[in-house]
């Protein structure tokens, strides 16, 4: 399983002040993608190459063979050098004309000047109201739509009917709230051997985020305030971030959790789940892939809260277009096509969540049944919507992943670790804002 895009670590000055520089030198750019000849406009189509881009290829190949007057060209691009390449190349006047990047980084390049305003194109596409409404959510800044949900990675939780059965559990009942959630992992932990009750990526910060903040907003709790100039993190005023802290506190002093959990990366995440060894796994709905080809005997159901509810981390890509591009009206012609049943499904097919809900018909349900799961959640999906999410959230070294080591793994009051830990990034907000808020 590739966990490349939840192991996101940039630092602010990468993310930010790079693209604070490409502000100033887009005045007077345009892009140099976009080709006409013989009334054949070709666009130039970036695509992430980390998630939806291997089924990108075959649906540009379609395009372009159902499309005499347009054809889109396609270029993977790393995950890794999304941020700083895109904005190299806006600086350039080179930038492409048509991009689908990690929904995370909308707020930034929004607030950069790289993206075109879509705000009325993306409210008149068919079933707009039906758009992953957290998707949508972080490509709106000030008001302003600037890119459309494409495709989707919902967080979810997974469980081994086996292990359950084995500890007494039923094993076509999950947990749907905290207090069954702990007594399901205490009763899994109890079988022994090499089995526990539930996994945490204690090194991934991009995992934690994915996989912890769905468990405070089923809960009602936050970990920002809305978006603007003054915004801030939250994570000791939010009493479900405190509370569900101590739980994975009390998992990990009573043994829950694997020890090698502590160190997890994401390079191997996910890994003790697939050999049986763990009970419940909080993961990405792809990992149902692999859970199918090992052959367990799993279910899949939405991330609980503390009372019944339930929520997920809206991840995936969302398509925009780039400020400089000449061509819009080419371009949202394509992003209208990828955006139709036919071609939502075919993402599906490759393993992703659609972005356009709608496509979970009766059909989709019942030949996907865990993707189903996934957009179910996906109508309460969310995600953390700010400037400065990889320097709080993605960063190794940043506050997020700081506090839930203090306070899972150290055994710190976590009152002390997430007050210290709202200093630290509210300094980060501060900063991003007053590099690229307006």
């Amino acid at each position: 399983m590739n966990t490349t895009f939840l192991r996101r670590t940039p630092k602010v000055a990468t993310v930010v002040a790079a693209l604070a520089l490409t502000t100033a030198g887009l005045a007077g750019c345009s892009s140099s993608g976009a080709s006409e000849a013989n009334g054949v406009t070709t666009l130039t189509f970036w695509s992430r190459a980390t998630t939806a881009e291997p089924v990108s290829a075959p649906l540009v190949e379609a395009f372009n063979a159902t499309h005499k007057n347009i054809q889109v060209k396609l270029t993977s691009v790393p995950d890794a050098q999304y941020v700083s390449k895109f904005g190299a190349t806006a600086r350039a006047g080179s930038a492409p004309d048509l991009v689908s990047f990690d929904d995370i980084n909308a707020p930034v390049f929004a607030a950069s000047g790289l993206l075109t305003d879509l705000s009325s194109f993306v409210s008149d596409l068919p079933s707009a109201s039906t758009l992953s409404p957290g998707q949508r959510a972080l490509a709106t800044y000030r008001g302003k739509t600037y890119a459309a949900p494409y495709s989707g990675g919902a967080s979810v939780m997974y469980y081994n009917k086996d292990l359950f059965s084995q500890a007494g559990l039923d094993p076509d009942s999950p947990p749907t709230d905290w207090a069954q959630l702990s007594s399901d992992v205490k009763a899994i932990s109890a079988l022994g051997g090499d089995v526990s009750g539930i996994t945490l990526p204690g090194a991934c910060p991009g995992c934690l985020e994915f996989t912890l903040l769905p468990l405070v907003w089923a809960s009602g709790g936050n970990v920002l305030t809305a978006a603007g100039d003054n915004q801030t993190t939250t994570f000791a005023k939010s009493q479900p971030v405190a509370d569900m802290l101590a739980m994975y506190q009390g998992f990990w002093q009573d043994g829950d959790i694997p020890k090698t959990d502590r160190t997890e990366d994401g390079t191997t995440w996910g890994q003790n789940f697939l050999k049986g060894q763990v009970g419940i796994h909080f993961g990405p709905i792809q990992l149902s892939t692999s859970a199918k080809s090992s052959g367990m005997d799993y279910g899949v159901a939405p991330i609980p809260g503390q009372d019944g509810s339930y929520a997920t981390f809206a991840g995936g890509d969302v398509m925009g277009i780039p400020a400089a591009s000449k061509h819009q009206q080419q371009a949202e012609t394509f992003i209208t096509w990828m955006l139709q049943s036919k071609q939502q499904a075919a993402i599906v097919d490759g393993g992703f969540t659609p972005g356009q809900l709608s496509t979970a018909d009766a059909d989709f349900q019942q030949q996907h049944p865990d993707l189903a799961v996934a957009v179910k959640a996906l109508k309460k999906g969310r995600a953390p919507q700010s400037l400065a999410t990889s320097a709080v959230f993605n960063d190794a070294n940043g506050p997020w992943l700081g506090a839930v080591d203090q306070v899972v793994f150290s055994g710190s009051a976590p009152e002390t670790a997430l007050s210290a830990a709202d200093a630290t990034s509210n300094k980060l907000l501060s900063q991003a804002n007053d590099q690229l808020g307006r």
